[in-house]
């Protein structure tokens, strides 16, 4: 089921997201797999995959006028892209005990940034 640490630890068993290129860039379609190994069952309906970004930049403005010098740090920081993607629905309300994988592929904007 590909790699697991205490991040893809959940309750009832083990969460994993894996794509298939360990990078990729604007408009490029991303596809994966999605791999679930729930131990028993548990309630869910829906399996989404949230894709998000942000990009962040700092700066550092120096002056000297001759006597004196002065240094000031600029920060920003804002979201570039959020949004959620239906991948599978559970009939019944509940995920029953097994292994499950759930490809998956979506499509970036052109307009985010690419690194």
């Amino acid at each position: 089921m590909g790699i697991t640490d205490s991040k893809s630890k959940f309750e009832h068993g083990n969460i994993v997201v894996q794509t298939d290129k360990p990078y990729f860039t604007p408009g490029e379609e991303v596809t994966g797999n999605i791999y679930i190994s729930s131990t028993q069952n548990f309630p869910g309906s829906m399996l989404e995959l949230r894709l998000s970004g942000k990009e962040k930049v700092e700066w550092t403005v120096k002056k000297n006028n001759g006597k004196h010098s002065t240094k000031r740090r600029y920060k920003d920081k804002s979201k570039i892209i959020d949004y959620v993607v239906p991948i599978h629905s559970f009939m019944g309300g509940y995920v029953a005990t097994g292994q499950y994988t759930f490809p998956f592929k979506l499509k970036l904007p052109y307009d985010i940034p690419a690194s």
